[in-house]
């Protein structure tokens, strides 16, 4: 236990806990991160929560529930990020300054 530098009680209090368990929700969210990833690298990484969500209800085989908001949660958790384009508009300056 020295060599951890950890002492006798905490040790073994951590190996009674075992592994840490993966609910269902978190496998299952996973496996939707990924397709979202295949979907959004396919796409020239540009594609938003919206766009992205589109397409994923397209290829989606299993009938699996998709929804903007759940699609935005699991590209924040991905580290996913559609292109933010800039607006093309008109140059508007001031009119009577100075």
């Amino acid at each position: 236990m020295r060599v951890l530098q950890v002492g006798t009680s905490a040790f073994y209090d951590w190996i009674g806990r075992g592994r840490p368990v993966i609910s269902e929700d978190d496998l299952d969210d996973a496996h939707a991160a990924n397709e979202l990833h295949d979907a959004w690298a396919e796409h020239r990484r540009s594609y938003g929560a919206r766009r992205l969500t589109a397409e994923i209800r397209d290829r989606d085989q299993k009938g699996r529930a998709w929804n903007r908001k759940k699609v935005a949660r699991l590209m924040t958790v991905a580290g996913i990020e559609g292109i933010h384009r800039r607006r093309h508009g008109k140059k508007r300056s001031r009119v009577g300054a100075g």
